[in-house]
């Protein structure tokens, strides 16, 4: 799910369309094709860019420009020869969109190609930037700082111990922040790529971590959820990680307040204290996600996001594709698309 706070409007991808949807009703604006074509494809968030377009890579290897007004197609890139996984990220007048052919594709406001970087493994998650350096984890156990306007490599981690599925958390002091296959959280010193501490984690790191107030919070995929002192890498909360399981968890949390939310691969959404780390509420415990005692969502692996006091859940399955509900677990709206 990508948000547009200033129209209110979300963009979501998934299976062989991108729908457009008013974040106050939960209304259906648009959805791009009008009909599904067959191995399109979307599986990760689209990208506004500053000119208005909305950029989208498919499992067809098609990079896909649409007015995000109405959904219409404005161009597309086939220089991809695998499929888009990733989401791309909108800079200036160009657009960076990483593909799992190990490549990161560069490309001007009207589709055309500048440069491509090659990585040595395939790359699943989107850049992200400070403005003057794109920065790349991918597959290879690497993260590439890259020079924006030529693709040229500025440095590169080295092996970092595993696979890196996500993207990581850019900070304003130059810091970034990653987890990795080799169950550790990293901080990364972003003008050099060295490693400035390493936190032990239970098991795999998928997801983004949320950074607020100096503190990151993430899971892990054998269900430990954990609060980390940003500057030392020191876990903050007096449990032992491992003590609480809440089973898999690789999507990003969000943080309103003294709460953080995340969910879980078995569909329930959690509400933990960010001092203490006590749950507050879970889903099962809400009329909006259960039935008969089991949950009614579907598997829970992208990020949840806020846009004021609403907190936006994106399932996997063949329920809702969107839905809204207030900071106390209480539903607003979901969104399903009509056939």
């Amino acid at each position: 799910l990508t948000i547009d706070a200033n129209k209110q409007v979300g963009y979501v991808g998934y299976g062989n369309h991108i729908y457009a949807v008013d974040l106050n009703t939960g209304s259906e604006l648009w959805r791009f094709p009008n009909q599904a074509e067959k191995n399109l494809g979307f599986s990760a968030p689209p990208a506004l860019t500053e000119d208005g377009q909305l950029v989208a890579g498919a499992y067809n290897k098609t990079l896909y420009s649409l007015d995000p007004q109405t959904g219409a197609q404005k161009w597309i890139n086939q220089d991809a020869t695998n499929r888009y996984y990733a989401g791309a990220l909108a800079l200036g007048q160009e657009i960076f969109a990483p593909n799992i052919d190990s490549n990161l594709y560069t490309v001007d406001n009207t589709g055309k190609l500048i440069w491509k970087f090659q990585t040595e493994d395939a790359i699943w998650s989107a850049p992200v930037t400070d403005g003057k350096v794109i920065y790349q984890s991918a597959m290879d156990h690497n993260i590439y700082a890259l020079d924006p306007k030529t693709g040229k490599l500025i440095w590169k981690t080295g092996d970092l111990g595993g696979t890196i599925p996500s993207s990581p958390v850019l900070t304003p002091d130059g810091k970034l922040y990653v987890g990795t296959f080799n169950n550790e959280m990293l901080s990364v010193d972003a003008t050099n790529g060295k490693v400035i501490w390493s936190t032990p984690t239970t098991g795999w790191v998928y997801g983004t971590p949320a950074l607020d107030q100096g503190v990151l919070y993430f899971g892990d995929l054998e269900g430990t959820f954990y609060a980390l002192d940003a500057a030392t890498g020191q876990i903050k909360w007096p449990q032992q990680p491992g003590s609480t399981n809440y089973g898999e968890i690789s999507g990003t949390p969000v943080v309103l307040g003294d709460t953080a939310y995340f969910g879980t691969r078995s569909g329930i959404v959690y509400a933990v204290d960010t001092a203490t780390g006590a749950e507050r509420w879970n889903s099962l415990q809400k009329p909006c996600c259960v039935n008969n005692g089991k949950t009614t969502l579907g598997k829970l692996y992208g990020p949840l996001q806020a846009m004021g006091d609403t907190i936006f859940i994106t399932p996997m399955g063949n329920g809702p594709l969107i839905i809204a509900i207030d900071k106390d677990g209480n539903s607003k709206w979901s969104f399903t698309p009509a056939k």
